[in-house]
C-alpha cells in the first residue's frame, strides 16, 4: 500500500472507532484496546513481510511486546 493510502485507512479506522465508541458503555469503552499507525518499511514493496523483512520482523517484534506490556498492565 502506498503511504497516502495508509494514512487514508488509518482516518477511516479512526472514524469508525470513534463513532461505534460514541455510544458505547464505559464498560466497553474502558475496554476498547484498538488503535492504528502507519509505519514505513524502507526497501518494501508490495510484499512487506519479503521485501523488507529485517525491518517489518522488528516491527513486529515490538508490537507484539507492547501488547504484552498493556497485557501484563490489566490493560486487556
Amino acid at each position: 500500500m502506498d503511504v497516502g493510502g495508509g494514512y487514508a485507512a488509518k482516518e477511516k479506522l479512526d472514524n469508525e472507532k470513534k463513532r461505534i465508541l460514541k455510544d458505547a458503555s464505559e464498560e466497553e469503552r474502558r475496554k476498547d484496546n484498538g488503535d492504528s499507525k502507519v509505519l514505513i518499511i524502507k526497501k518494501a514493496g508490495h510484499h512487506v513481510y519479503l521485501d523488507g523483512w529485517e525491518e517489518f520482523n522488528e516491527v513486529m517484534r515490538e508490537e507484539m511486546e507492547d501488547v504484552k506490556r498493556r497485557e501484563e498492565r490489566g490493560r486487556f
